[in-house]
């Protein structure tokens, strides 16, 4: 018996003989306990911590972007952190952290579905069609508005952008098929007009103090239901990017204004009992905005799709490739979507919206 198995003999302590036997040789019937390792469990806390800071800020116009940019990279770092950490880690705080990290961004995406509006399933089978364009008001190129109108034929056209130019170069050639409209001129991009195949009921112009004429309500009857319809140009933030060196606070302000105008609408439209209500135009409010969720609140989108993200519509150019939706065909009430579409028309920044349904 060697002197180190006479003193294990004598003190049996598994304390002492973690001490004494050498430790790139230990025993192989005792289990050596595993430092506590803080920098894994101090970066899943400041994981945790960004996630509940985007998530309480859901409503901030910084803050709500960076939650949905990042909503579903989040739950994918935290799986491959657990991933990592399974075997090298069996401490209880660290798991639940994990777990925290992995559903609180999917729980909230599930919290704010459900909020969603839905449309109800229409009593008729009412055919309509609506067409959404910005003209840009510096387009030189009526030619192909016109063919575009005429091609794909819609019940309804909300157009945005509208200038005295536009008024001479469109309505004569646009009155003899929709003899019922609403034309509000005006110079630069603030103009608004409406065209429709039906007869109008009742027409106003909404505005707010900050905001004078941001968009034109209708109310229209169709085969014997009432149907409104707002054309809508909303606030727009490229008067952030006109100002680089004070870019947060015209966005602010800008975020603010346009907050107001989709609540002002949202308002309206739960007071009323129309069969169908449509909310378009360019409403310069991206799907990663977080506005984007307050109009979802009221209306149902068109423009649709996988995680919410449906077919941009601006910009639109030679060379431009289109990266954000900016225009929408909003719904409310009885009606059920047929097809929608993007429509690239030469001289525009922003692309047509076509929208089909019945109701």
């Amino acid at each position: 018996m060697t002197s180190k198995e006479k003193l294990l003999h004598n003190f049996p302590c598994s304390g002492l003989s973690k001490y004494i036997w050498p430790m790139s040789h230990p025993p192989t019937d005792h289990k050596i306990s595993q430092p506590v390792h803080w920098w894994p469990a101090l970066r899943l806390l400041l994981y945790v911590l960004l996630a509940t800071v985007l998530v309480l800020g859901r409503d901030h116009y910084v803050l709500g972007t960076g939650l949905i940019l990042l909503r579903w990279v989040l739950p994918l770092l935290a799986l491959i952190w657990c991933w990592r950490q399974r075997k090298r880690s069996k401490s209880l705080l660290l798991k639940t952290g994990c777990l925290v990290l992995l559903l609180m961004s999917p729980v909230e995406w599930l919290y704010g579905y459900s909020q969603h509006e839905r449309l109800s399933k229409p009593e008729g089978q009412y055919g309509l069609s609506l067409l959404s364009f910005n003209l840009y008001f510096k387009n030189s190129n009526p030619k192909e508005t016109i063919r575009m109108i005429r091609q794909e034929s819609p019940d309804m056209i909300l157009l945005q952008e509208f200038t005295h130019i536009w008024q001479a170069a469109l309505h004569p050639a646009l009155l003899a098929e929709y003899p019922h409209f609403k034309l509000f001129p005006r110079r630069g991009a603030y103009g608004l007009a409406f065209y429709s195949r039906y007869p109008i009921d009742d027409y106003e112009l909404l505005s707010l103090p900050k905001s004078p004429f941001y968009a034109q309500r209708l109310d229209l009857r169709i085969d014997g239901r009432m149907v409104g319809v707002i054309n809508g140009h909303f606030a727009s933030p490229a008067i952030a990017v006109e100002h680089p060196d004070d870019f947060l606070h015209y966005y602010a302000d800008n975020f603010a204004l346009r907050q107001q105008q989709i609540d002002s609408i949202g308002v309206w439209s739960r007071e009323q009992d129309y069969t169908l209500q449509v909310l378009g135009g360019d409403l310069n409010t991206s799907k990663l905005d977080p506005l984007y969720r307050h109009l979802r609140r009221d209306w149902v989108d068109m423009n649709d799709g996988l995680f919410e993200l449906g077919s941009p519509t601006f910009p639109q150019g030679h060379d431009a490739r289109p990266l954000l939706t900016l225009d929408y065909l909003l719904l409310k009430g009885q009606a059920t979507r047929q097809e929608v579409k993007t429509i690239a028309v030469p001289g525009s920044d922003h692309y047509a919206l076509l929208g089909r349904l019945v109701f």
